[in-house]
């Protein structure tokens, strides 16, 4: 079922063997209950919501753009070396109805949700933005939404990855830094 598989991949990416020693008050169950009260409202939530609000920005936000440039600023000072990847996620117009079902981002904790031509829309503004902002200022760039595909697979949600999904990811990155060594320790 839908909410069982969403549950099983937060459970997870949240409750480490170390999350016990860390936060001793709360246990595995209590947490599960937790994840499970906050994201069964919310999935399905393009056909759930019956408000549909209209996003269409016309660039990505104040906020987004001032602290990238703090980090593309740090970056250039050549202190480490930075690569920067954009966002995979299910937005497409040809998403399954299995992985449609599953999309709770849009936005979560709203009484609406944006339709998935604005979720598209507005994904692929933040992903090109930060693709031309890094390549124009001479940075790694890896566009992972274009090697990780928006299926069931690899990603269980709207962007939040499977097993396979971050196995696939850790291939692209292996491949980028093995091709572009001398470049990025340089």
């Amino acid at each position: 079922n839908t909410f069982g598989n969403i549950k099983n991949q937060f459970r997870k990416k949240l409750l480490s063997k170390n999350s016990k020693k860390v936060v001793k008050t709360v246990n595995e169950k209590d947490q599960e209950l937790e994840i499970e009260e906050f994201l069964k409202p919310q999935i399905n939530s393009l056909v759930k919501r019956k408000i549909v609000k209209k996003f269409r920005p016309k660039g990505v936000s104040k906020d987004y753009e001032h602290w990238l440039n703090l980090i593309l600023n740090e970056c250039k000072k050549e202190k480490f070396t930075c690569l920067f990847l954009d966002q995979p996620n299910s937005y497409k117009n040809d998403i399954s109805n299995e992985l449609k079902e599953r999309l709770w981002m849009t936005p979560p904790e709203q009484n609406y949700t944006l339709s998935l031509e604005d979720l598209i829309l507005t994904s692929n503004l933040y992903n090109k933005w930060l693709e031309k902002k890094v390549t124009n200022n001479k940075l790694n760039f890896i566009p992972l939404s274009e090697k990780i595909e928006g299926k069931i697979s690899y990603i269980f949600d709207d962007c939040h990855f499977t097993e396979k999904g971050s196995e696939e990811i850790s291939k692209v990155l292996a491949q980028y830094i093995n091709l572009n060594l001398k470049s990025i320790l340089n």
